[in-house]
C-alpha cells in the first residue's frame, strides 16, 4: 500500500546540514496491516505522517501511495486516499453537531443529500456514537471526540487511516475507547491503519512495527521481536509491556512460560502452570 524508498528530510532545507529530521527511511506497509511507527517524542514520528499527506515535501526520496507517487500531480489523489487522526479532536472538528461533523467531509465530495443521511447514520452507529447526532462535540468526552472524528474520516471511504498520537490527550476510558475501534477497524482489514506513537501498549496488537529514532529506524519488525531489544528501547526512552517484564522475570528465574504481550495472556499460563 506504502513503499518509501530513501527518503530524507530536514526543516532547514539545507540538504547538505547534519542531522537530517528524517535520514534514508525505507519501508513497505502491506495492504489491510496495522503499522505502529513507535518512537519517542523528536524521533521523526509526526514528520514522516506529514510527508505520507503531502503537508510537506521531502528532499531527495520517493513515497508512493497505491501505486501514486507523491508529487505535485498526485498529492490531491493521494489525500483522497489517507484519512489523519490528530492527537487533539478539537482541531478537527468544523460542525456546530456531531452529525454535521460527520457530514462535512461528505458535503466537500458533493454526495447528494438524501444519500448523505444514510451514510453519517451508520457510520455513527459503527463508532458507537448515533445516539449523539444532535449533540455539540464540546460537550463531549475525549474519548467521544476521538470517535466522532474517527467516523468522519471512515465516512469518506480512506484507503489508510493514520492515527498520530491520537490517544495522548484522553483519559483511561477514552484511551479504551479509541484502542477498541483501532482492534475492530484491524480486524475487519478493509483499511491500512498507521498508528504514530510513543506508547508501548499499542504495539501489542500490531501487525508490524518500525521503530524510530533520532530521524533513522532503528530496527522493525513483529512486536515480539521488537520486545526482544528490550535494552535498545530503554536506551532511547522507550519500554515493554509489563506482562512481558514479568514473563522475562519469571524465565530467568527458571520458570517455562511462553512469552507473553498481555496480561491476559500470562494469567492464562500461570493458571495452567498452578
Amino acid at each position: 500500500m506504502i513503499k518509501i524508498k530513501d527518503l530524507n528530510f530536514n526543516y532547514s532545507q539545507d540538504v547538505n546540514e547534519e542531522g537530517l529530521t528524517l535520514e534514508n527511511i525505507n519501508l513497505h506497509i502491506k495492504k489491510g496491516s496495522h503499522t505502529v511507527i513507535l518512537g519517542h517524542n523528536g524521533s521523526g514520528k509526526s514528520t514522516l505522517a506529514k510527508l505520507l499527506i503531502g503537508l510537506l515535501k521531502a528532499q531527495s526520496g520517493t513515497i508512493e501511495v497505491d501505486g501514486l507517487e507523491m508529487n505535485l500531480e498526485n498529492v490531491y489523489y493521494i489525500r483522497d486516499k489517507i484519512g489523519i487522526v490528530f492527537q487533539n479532536p478539537d482541531n478537527q472538528f468544523i460542525g456546530a453537531s456531531v452529525q454535521d461533523d460527520i457530514a462535512f467531509g461528505l458535503e466537500n465530495k458533493c454526495i447528494a443529500h438524501e444519500k448523505m443521511q444514510a451514510i453519517v447514520n451508520e457510520y455513527a452507529s459503527k463508532v458507537g456514537m448515533d445516539h449523539y447526532l444532535s449533540h455539540e462535540p464540546s460537550r463531549l468526552s475525549g474519548g467521544q471526540k476521538q470517535r466522532v472524528a474517527i467516523a468522519g474520516i471512515l465516512a469518506m471511504h480512506p484507503d489508510v487511516m493514520i492515527f498520530d498520537e491520537a490517544t495522548s490527550m484522553l483519559d483511561p476510558a477514552g484511551v479504551k475507547e479509541v484502542n477498541a475501534l483501532i482492534s475492530i477497524l484491524q480486524k475487519e482489514k478493509q483499511v491500512t491503519i498507521i498508528s504514530i506513537t510513543h506508547d508501548i501498549d499499542y504495539v501489542m496488537n500490531a501487525d508490524y512495527v518500525i521503530v524510530l529514532d533520532q530521524g533513522k529506524i532503528l530496527m522493525e519488525g513483529l512486536p515480539l521481536d521488537i520486545f526482544k531489544h528490550s535494552k535498545q528501547l530503554q536506551a532511547i526512552g522507550l519500554d515493554i509491556p509489563l506482562a512481558l517484564k514479568i514473563s522475562n522475570s519469571l524465565q530467568e528465574k527458571g520458570l517455562k512460560i511462553e512469552d507473553s504481550l498481555s496480561m491476559k495472556e500470562l494469567e492464562d499460563k500461570l493458571w495452567q502452570l498452578k
